[in-house]
C-alpha cells in the first residue's frame, strides 16, 4: 500500500471559492442522503472503504483522522477545511438534536449565514418596531427566525434587546381579562 489517496484526484473533484467564507463544493460521487463520497485506502485499517468526502479532507489537512468530523456550515457537500473540526459521539449527537452549533467563522454560525452582528442588528431593529417580515426578506431568512432570535430562543450567546413573549402564561391572560373587565365595566353613578 502506497498511499491512502490521491491528493491530486480529490482536490479536482472540489469546487474552490475565493470568498473565506464559502463552502467548497464536493462535485464528486455522493450518497443517498446527499453527502459527498470516494473512495479511499483507510489509514487505521489498511482496508479499501467509502469514506465521506469531508472526513478525508480533514484527513489531508490535519493528517488525523478522528471518530467524528463535523462540519459548521451543515452544507452536506462541504469539504473546506476550515469549516471541519473534530468531535465525540456524545458532542456529535447533542448538536443534531437540537440543531445549534458552536461559531467556528464569523459567518457559520448555527444554521444560517446570520452573523454576530446581524443577530444584533435585528434584535434591535426589532425592538425599534421595524417589521419581521422586511428583517427576513432583507436578511434572506425565515420569518420565524426572526420571530426566535427576537424572542432569544435562537443565539442565545448573542447580546440585544429581546422581546416579551405573548406567550407569557394563563396568569398573565386572567390578569389582563381581568383588568379589562374593570376598566370596560359602566359606572353606577
Amino acid at each position: 500500500m502506497d498511499e491512502a489517496i490521491d491528493e491530486t484526484k480529490f482536490w479536482a473533484e472540489v469546487e474552490r471559492r475565493e470568498d473565506p467564507f464559502s463552502c467548497w463544493t464536493w462535485r464528486g460521487a455522493r450518497s443517498a442522503e446527499g453527502v459527498g463520497q470516494t473512495k479511499w485506502i483507510h489509514p487505521n485499517t489498511g482496508r479499501e472503504k467509502v469514506e465521506s468526502a469531508h472526513r478525508v479532507s480533514y484527513f489531508l489537512t490535519h493528517g488525523t483522522l478522528p471518530s467524528y468530523v463535523m462540519r459548521t456550515c451543515g452544507n452536506a457537500l462541504c469539504v473546506r477545511p476550515s469549516h471541519l473540526w473534530p468531535n465525540d459521539d456524545s458532542a456529535s449527537s447533542r448538536r443534531r438534536s437540537s440543531r445549534i452549533w458552536t461559531e467556528r467563522t464569523e459567518r457559520a454560525v448555527g444554521w444560517t449565514s446570520l452573523t454576530s452582528h446581524d443577530v444584533l442588528a435585528i434584535r434591535q431593529a426589532v425592538a425599534r418596531g421595524e417589521s419581521e417580515e422586511a428583517l427576513a426578506r432583507q436578511y434572506g431568512v425565515n420569518q420565524r427566525d426572526i420571530a426566535r432570535i427576537a424572542l432569544g430562543r435562537t443565539f442565545k450567546n448573542v447580546a440585544g434587546p429581546l422581546r416579551a413573549s405573548y406567550h407569557q402564561g394563563i396568569k398573565h391572560y386572567h390578569a389582563e381579562w381581568r383588568r379589562q373587565l374593570t376598566v370596560s365595566k359602566p359606572s353606577a353613578e
